[in-house]
C-alpha cells in the first residue's frame, strides 16, 4: 500500500482489520494500519476519503463512535461492541 492505492482497496483492508481488534476496544482508523503504511498515504487524497468512508461503514461492521470522543487531531474513535 502507498498514496497510489484505491480508498476502496485503503477501505477493504480497514474493514478486515477492524475484525481483529478485540470487543470493547477504542481505536482510530490509522490503528488499522502499521505506522509505516499510514505515513506513506496522502492526506487530502486518501486518509480524509477513507476516515469518511470507513465513518460511513462502521455500523456495518459492528462498531460504534466513541461519541463525541475525537482525538486532538480531529480523528474518529471507534469501538468494537
Amino acid at each position: 500500500m502507498d498514496k497510489n492505492t484505491s480508498v476502496a482497496d485503503l477501505l477493504d483492508y480497514a474493514c478486515n482489520e477492524s475484525a481483529n481488534v478485540l470487543q470493547g476496544k477504542e481505536f482510530r482508523v490509522k490503528d488499522l494500519f502499521k505506522g509505516y503504511i499510514w505515513s506513506s498515504l496522502d492526506l487530502k487524497k486518501q486518509k480524509l476519503s477513507l476516515g469518511s468512508a470507513f465513518f460511513n461503514k462502521h455500523k456495518e461492521l459492528g462498531l460504534t463512535t466513541a461519541n463525541p470522543e475525537k482525538s486532538n487531531k480531529g480523528q474518529q474513535k471507534y469501538i468494537k461492541l
